[in-house]
């Protein structure tokens, strides 16, 4: 009889790992996609500044033939 209790009970604590591995893993890639989401608004400030980010210099900038031609 005891061993059967000891059963129930192990097959209660097996399902109850499950269920908080599921919902610790639908918790954080839902967490994991909800930054993504904010980051993706977020990127045209740097960081702490809240200034703009300024564009790529083009490849045929003054400055940069400048610095190639050493």
């Amino acid at each position: 009889m005891e061993a059967l209790h000891q059963t129930q009970l192990n097959s209660f604590l097996l399902s109850k790992i499950k269920f908080v591995l599921i919902f610790s893993a639908l918790f954080l890639s839902s967490n994991f996609i909800v930054s993504g989401i904010f980051a993706k608004e977020e990127i045209r400030y740097v960081k702490g500044l809240g200034a703009v980010l300024r564009e790529q210099p083009s490849i045929l900038s003054k400055k940069l033939t400048k610095l190639s031609r050493g």
